[in-house]
């Protein structure tokens, strides 16, 4: 069963993947439509100012963190729920959202003893001991600084728990495409799907204003669902071995194949976050497979 059946708001999801996204071999013509796209940002913050508190917080918290490579999951409890910061950061370009986000996240993760990781771990409730084993000996790692222990722990571990969870374990993606099939998601990682024109962005913001209240707190949930699976199918996106910007991400591809020369507190931090939203997405996945 589809999670997210609205064509036109799928396509607001692909289009707020898309500001959001990192390009990894950054080219002239992305560049160009980045630039095109910031008034329709604009419009969106616009539009997410005017709807209900409710879906207005979710869908603005999202898009937001999206847009600077983050997502906003493991940060749902967080005392506050960053509104001011959201509320500072909605309708600032992308690269300044990074910036803010990558100084701003790793405080908050930091602070009392890094109780917000700690607790965050503790909720990864249904997996085997031995997995649990290689959380603490992360969350362990990352608390003593220890991050190139603690990155290459973390990374397999994405894969390893959706094979878990879908009992896919022959060689190749099988794994992942049973995940996106089942939430009713379109996502190959070896062709993306390309950016949505601008009217097309517009078409699906018009689309959600339509909608009646129950429908927007409904469409803000999905939103945060799938720029999630957008977030973790786009960890298996290939590269080069020998582009700085690649080998610098957190791709899990180059810090399984040793290329990876960022084993960073970010990195760490960006790889629990990203352990999290695999978290959220094998529950949906155990919801919807059994529907």
């Amino acid at each position: 069963m589809s999670i997210f059946p609205n064509e036109d708001m799928r396509r607001f999801i692909e289009a707020g993947h898309r500001i959001a996204a990192p390009v990894l071999n950054a080219t002239r013509p992305y560049a160009e439509w980045h630039q095109r796209m910031e008034p329709h940002v604009q419009r969106m913050a616009e539009i997410a100012r005017s709807i209900e508190e409710g879906p207005r917080l979710t869908l603005i918290r999202s898009f937001t963190f999206a847009r600077g490579g983050w997502h906003d999951a493991p940060l749902f409890n967080v005392p506050g729920g960053l509104k001011s910061l959201v509320d500072e950061l909605v309708d600032k370009p992308n690269e300044e959202v990074r910036a803010r986000l990558d100084q701003v996240v790793p405080e908050i993760f930091r602070k009392d003893d890094h109780y917000v990781l700690e607790d965050m771990v503790a909720r990864w409730d249904f997996y085997p001991g031995w997995r649990n084993q290689v959380f603490e000996d992360a969350v362990w790692a990352h608390k003593n600084e220890k991050y190139s222990l603690s990155v290459p722990a973390l990374a397999p571990q994405i894969e390893g728990i959706l094979r878990q969870e879908t009992g896919e374990y022959r060689r190749g993606p099988y794994w992942i495409r049973k995940v996106n099939n089942v939430l009713g998601f379109e996502y190959d990682s070896r062709k993306p799907p390309a950016p949505p024109t601008e009217q097309q962005f517009e078409e699906a913001l018009d689309a959600l204003l339509s909608k009646e209240l129950p429908d927007r707190y409904a469409t803000a949930r999905r939103v945060s669902l799938e720029l999630a699976l957008f977030r973790v199918n786009a960890l298996y996106n290939h590269g080069a071995f020998d582009d700085p910007q690649f080998v610098n991400s957190a791709n899990r591809h180059a810090i399984l194949h040793g290329v990876s020369e960022n084993l960073s507190e970010l990195t760490s931090i960006k790889l629990f976050c990203a352990v999290q939203l695999v978290h959220e997405i094998a529950f949906a996945y155990r919801k919807a497979a059994a529907d």
